[in-house]
């Protein structure tokens, strides 16, 4: 009786689909590649369907890979000279485009992938030739073809992979995981570097024939003539044994396995050994057959002449071979040697891949890349041939049982099938893993002995290269504790809620390819105004998943679109797909992409004519032509973020004028602005007393080169600002009626040379003043020498009391920021101005920056107690007392600070004992700065948090 699952808590959302159970064949999706060209990669991945995205890019390269070969493979048997010059360049240009894309689709998999199985499965992952055939292929396989792409043979992941499975086999990632079989360990312990140890057997007789089958096919027949008997001295069969193995220790020294370059130190004994089979076969080899004629004949002539017989070659014999002809035959062969010398050396000295052309940082290519190339395609080559398996000596004389009726099968048109394959598997585990196992028992205490003794590891062992260490690799620069704190506002929406636990589940759903596949399609069916809010949750918790297909696909679309360059999957592709967007757009945002053309983000701007946000910071090659694209294509912008791009003045001639609505123009850190380039903005704009850019509020010039009097010019024209930031100018003297008349809100004054009294007359005419920085007074654009030098800061105590008598009375006043100020407190340490201050202003900010100022005491401190009967706490919600001089001392004075949300005390000489009392008086903190606290643990510093959840309390 069947019974119907009552759907529950517990019942998966989304379905799964039956497994994957068959892989496409590669020769008939290659044909049909090679009539559709690469446009045809776009329907590849919708026609086949994968469990993984491994297989799915082992697939595309295989094709790939099987497209070049076949390429080269065509016959051109045209006599036309021009027909053959243009078959091989196109030959040239496929195989270039092909190494490229083969590249690009391995460098976008690791941007989304870290497992190492993964990345093995691309190489090993075995697909049918034919839909009929049993003949399978591999990239590995691939790889050691003659046409293999040197952009994926050379890439250091192939590198790795190559090297992982040469020293620990195949499966060594799947023996080393938890719930692997035993079958797997067993096939782990024996790798193919363990396996090179099969020289010559009669064995090999029955595998693909190779040079380094000479000697076995010299030493079979050598003992099957001489039966019953052995080869015996004086005899052919003896003779013939002592050739084979002359010949066998020299096939030992060449790059093909098997040999000893392979077995001992593969990344230098094999390009080495490249180099001097690769110097022979192309210098010695060549000038020996050149001269084997004349060498020949000389040797004849020397060595008849010096015997005492004559010449019978002659017709009329001497009886002696005259003191003339033997001078003159032993000058031709001295002479003939030289050449032969000589020629090899010139040519040794002329050989173009004895050096390098350019440096490369591996160790294959330290004799050239010609070289480098060749010996990483023996060493795929030797990994190939000893994969499967092999038995060692003298166990693989049980392989001929297994072989020679395959060989027999074969013979008799019959397939080898699964069930001698099988057998053969056995056979190789029951003798090679036993006997290895046994070896290997004893390995691990001594390996450690032979370290202490300097000895050499065994084949196989993992070597102090072979670990990463980690810790090495982590940021120690900062020191940020952190910790979530129960949300008191609002319950969020239910969109909000799913939204949530959408990305906390993502990871999941990404492992399995029919969840996944369901995940996107319900990503297209998102509402628009739903897509910016969940890619920003996205963006800052799972960037590696999003790769450049799923953000173009699924998140490029509603009123916003913001792209970072810490996401790595985001390039020129990504960017020009924004455009897409079309006239819904209305913000975007594109920060820190610094290698991207500035034709780029002109085309992109040319379809959004309804955007009111655009935002290039950081977008270092951004200039006249995207300026030139914003005032065309754009006239209803509201805000323009120019910061740290390269647009120049006269760029925003245009802009100005078309834009009448701007707000919020932001031009920090632009470094062709000058005087002299900014007089071409004045002329084309300012000489016009009429033009006054009315609706401009927000003003950042931060960091530009220009004069006083230019950036007087442009304040100007901009009478209703509410934001100005002037911070790291050469601005002197303000213009304080301009700026009083404009009701400003935020002033940021930071590393100017604005004197004192200047500063206190121009804070007092702006009593609307919300945010107010006034860091390092007198620095003069943030030269490192005057902010080093303490007597080039202006802010001294004298000043701060009178700037606090002004703003005790600006009650609209949040933030304040006093930081790098290092006179302050110079003069009176215990009370005083500092002390004023934060008992009258900070204490009623919410966020109050005093890093840097070194003479800060904890006592300073003192006038964040409650000042009233109400024990009324402080404002702050953010704190910064970086590098001053508070300790233990004002743990009081800062838990006081109840609403504390921030707390940063970095390279302070506060404890942990003090920290303990402001965490439990502090409910609201959630981050707390304890970067270079010697008096906390290092490893406390960044779980402080943690550890006071824990209990640990100093002694």
């Amino acid at each position: 009786m069947n019974e119907t699952r009552q759907v529950d808590e517990a019942t998966p959302l989304l379905s799964v689909s039956p497994g994957f159970t068959e892989r496409p064949a590669i020769l008939p999706v290659v044909r049909r590649y090679r009539l559709g060209g690469p446009a045809f990669d776009d329907t590849l991945v919708s026609q086949y369907r994968f469990p993984s995205d491994a297989e799915r890019i082992a697939f595309l390269l295989l094709v790939q890979l099987h497209y070049n070969e076949s390429q080269h493979n065509v016959l051109n048997d045209s006599s036309d000279i021009w027909e053959n010059w243009q078959h091989a360049r196109a030959n040239s240009a496929v195989a270039e485009d092909i190494g490229r894309r083969a590249s690009e689709m391995l460098n976008q998999f690791l941007l989304n992938h870290s497992s190492s199985s993964a990345i093995q499965n691309i190489f090993w992952t075995a697909f049918p030739l034919e839909d009929s055939e049993h003949t399978t292929t591999r990239v590995i396989d691939m790889l050691t073809e003659d046409h293999a792409p040197p952009e994926l043979l050379t890439h250091p992941v192939v590198e790795a992979v190559v090297m992982k499975c040469w020293k620990y086999g195949v499966n060594a990632g799947s023996a080393q995981d938890h719930g692997s079989s035993l079958i797997g360990h067993f096939d782990a312990f024996s790798t193919p570097r363990c396996m090179i140890l099969t020289f010559i057997s009669a064995a090999s007789l029955a595998r693909r024939w190779t040079t380094h089958t000479l000697p076995a096919m010299l030493v079979f027949p050598a003992f099957a003539m001489t039966l019953p008997s052995v080869p015996l001295p004086g005899n052919v069969s003896f003779s013939v044994l002592h050739i084979a193995l002359l010949l066998q220790l020299v096939l030992l020294h060449l790059p093909n396995c098997p040999s000893l370059p392979a077995a001992v130190n593969p990344e230098s004994a094999i390009p080495l050994s490249t180099l001097l089979s690769h110097g022979a076969t192309r210098i010695v080899i060549p000038i020996t057959l050149f001269f084997f004629p004349v060498l020949i004949l000389a040797t004849f002539l020397v060595s008849a002449s010096l015997v005492d017989n004559p010449l019978s070659v002659l017709t009329n014999s001497l009886e002696v071979t005259p003191m003339d002809s033997r001078l003159s035959f032993f000058i031709l062969f001295v002479t003939v040697i030289m050449l032969l010398l000589g020629g090899i050396g010139v040519t040794l000295a002329m050989f173009p891949t004895m050096v390098s052309p350019t440096t490369s940082t591996s160790r294959w290519d330290r004799y050239s890349r010609e070289i480098g190339f060749r010996a990483r395609r023996s060493f795929v080559e030797a990994l190939v041939q000893y994969e499967p398996y092999y038995f060692p000596v003298p166990f693989n004389l049980l392989q001929l049982v297994v072989r020679v009726p395959c060989m027999v099968f074969s013979g008799l048109g019959r397939p080898v099938t699964p069930y001698i394959k099988f057998m053969e598997r056995v056979l190789w585990r029951v003798n090679s893993n036993s006997t290895l196992m046994s070896k290997r028992k004893a390995e691990p205490s001594q390996r450690l002995a032979k370290r202490r003794r300097g000895g050499v590891p065994a084949f196989g062992a993992e070597t102090e290269d072979d670990r990463v260490n980690l810790a090495s690799s982590l940021s120690t620069a900062s020191a940020f504790s952190t910790r979530s704190v129960p949300s008191t506002g609002p319950i969020p929406n239910l969109s909000a809620l799913c939204a949530r636990s959408f990305v906390a589940n993502l990871r999941a759903l990404h492992e399995t390819r029919d969840d996944w596949e369901i995940t996107l399609k319900w990503l297209k069916l998102m509402p628009d105004n739903l897509v910016p809010k969940l890619f920003a949750m996205l963006r800052s918790s799972c960037p590696q998943i999003l790769t450049n297909a799923m953000i173009t696909s699924y998140f490029l679309r509603g009123p916003s679109i913001v792209l970072t360059s810490d996401l790595p999957a985001v390039n020129k592709v990504t960017i020009l797909a924004v455009a897409g967007a079309g006239k819904s757009l209305h913000e975007l945002h594109l920060t820190g992409f610094a290698k991207i053309a500035d034709s780029v983000f002109a085309t992109v701007l040319h379809s959004m004519p309804s955007l009111r946000v655009l935002v290039l910071r950081g977008c270092a090659k951004v200039g006249s032509a995207t300026a030139e694209a914003v005032a065309q294509f754009c006239p209803l912008l509201l805000t323009v973020n120019f910061n740290y791009t390269a647009v120049p003045p006269v760029a925003l001639v245009p802009l100005l004028k078309t834009c009448s609505d701007l707000k919020v123009l932001k031009l920090a850190g632009i470094p062709n602005w000058t005087d002299a380039t900014f007089a071409r903005l004045s002329s084309a704009v300012f000489q016009d007393e009429s033009f006054i850019l009315k609706n401009i509020q927000t003003l950042k010039l931060r960091q530009l080169g220009l004069s006083e009097s230019s950036i007087h010019s442009f304040l100007a024209r901009c009478p209703n600002l509410t934001r100005l930031d002037l911070s790291f100018t050469h601005i002197h003297r303000p213009l304080p009626v301009m700026l009083a008349e404009a009701r400003i809100e935020k002033l940021s004054l930071t590393s100017t040379v604005i004197s004192s009294v200047d500063v206190v007359a121009l804070i007092s005419s702006l009593p609307h003043i919300k945010s107010l920085a006034l860091g390092a007074l007198g620095g003069g654009q943030g030269s490192s020498v005057a902010i080093g030098n303490t007597s080039a800061m202006t802010m001294t105590d004298q000043t701060l009391e009178s700037l606090t008598g002004v703003l005790k009375d600006f009650g609209q006043l949040e933030k304040i920021s006093l930081v790098g100020n290092t006179k302050l407190g110079a003069t009176s340490r215990r009370s005083g101005a500092l002390e004023y201050f934060i008992k009258c202003v900070g204490r009623e900010c919410k966020y109050l920056n005093l890093s840097g100022v070194h003479h800060l005491q904890s006592l300073h401190l003192s006038g964040l107690l409650p000042q009233d009967a109400d024990n009324q706490p402080p404002r702050l919600e953010q704190l910064i007392l970086n590098n001053t001089g508070v300790d233990d001392d004002a743990a009081p004075y800062l838990a006081c600070c109840s609403n504390l949300v921030v707390l940063e005390l970095a390279g302070t000489k506060i404890s942990s004992g003090g920290l303990f009392s402001v965490i439990d008086t502090c409910p609201k903190l959630q981050t707390l700065n304890l970067t270079s606290c010697r008096s906390v643990s290092v490893t406390d510093r960044r779980r402080f948090f943690e550890v006071r959840v824990a209990g640990i309390r100093p002694a």
